[in-house]
């Protein structure tokens, strides 16, 4: 496991929010999820309410989530992640 994600998961888990009991683990994630929860999280997007959608584990949610934040959506043209998970869908 790389330094990045090593550091994320550390983050994620000092964090003291309930998640859902119908939160997928970290192993479970999707990788492409994994992918943009990384790359929110080194961007400074991540919030702690964002971490109960990410354990949905729905690339759908996680594409309304980044179109419906307008902090979220002002990042696409340059961080595409709207097209990353949706080219994973096809």
């Amino acid at each position: 496991m790389n330094e990045r994600i090593k550091y994320t998961l550390t983050i994620l888990k000092d964090t003291t929010i309930s998640l859902k009991k119908e939160s997928v683990s970290w192993e479970e994630l999707k990788k492409i999820l994994k992918d943009v929860l990384v790359d929110m999280k080194y961007q400074g997007r991540l919030e702690a309410n964002m971490i109960p959608i990410f354990g949905e584990n729905d690339k759908l949610k996680i594409i309304a989530l980044l179109r419906n934040r307008k902090t979220l959506l002002s990042d696409e043209q340059a961080r595409r992640r709207i097209p990353y998970i949706e080219q994973e869908m096809e």
